[in-house]
């Protein structure tokens, strides 16, 4: 089981492009999976499995990429 990241206002670092992104994860199917920037989120597929993204409801992007996101 993977444990939880703190959000982004906590003392921990985070992507410096992650735009509306607060974390991302591509889920395994086995409980697990492997975080990704904001980078490999905007070129997921649905082939490479389950994503997971906590979005930051207030930056401008958040709604622009909910709406072009078509997976």
């Amino acid at each position: 089981m993977v444990s939880p990241l703190p959000l982004r206002n906590a003392d921990v670092p985070v992507f410096d492009d992650a735009g509306p992104m607060v974390r991302a994860w591509l889920l395994d199917g086995r409980g697990g999976g492997r975080q990704l920037d904001w980078r490999e989120v905007t070129a997921w597929t649905p082939d490479q499995g389950p994503l997971w993204v906590h979005l930051d409801r207030q930056h401008p992007e958040t709604r622009r990429w909910l709406q072009g996101s078509r997976h």
